[in-house]
């Protein structure tokens, strides 16, 4: 890959990079939903655990492209 030849990453680290983005895409869709879940369930629970659903809300947010 002619991007290679510039780039003063090593091969290693170059692949391990490579690796958690792909980890992170593939779950994404499952972190949304289960922080969607907790959210829907928990959501009137905030009292006992302060700022905790609201911090899967800013979550989600920041997920789907949402300020």
């Amino acid at each position: 890959d002619c991007n290679r030849r510039y780039s003063s990453v090593p091969d290693a680290e170059h692949a391990a990079n490579i690796a958690t983005i792909i980890r992170a895409v593939n779950a994404h869709e499952a972190l949304v939903s289960a922080l969607e879940a907790i959210a829907d369930e928990y959501g009137t629970l905030d009292d006992a655990h302060p700022g905790l659903i609201e911090k899967a809300r800013a979550a989600l947010r920041a997920a789907k492209g949402e300020k």
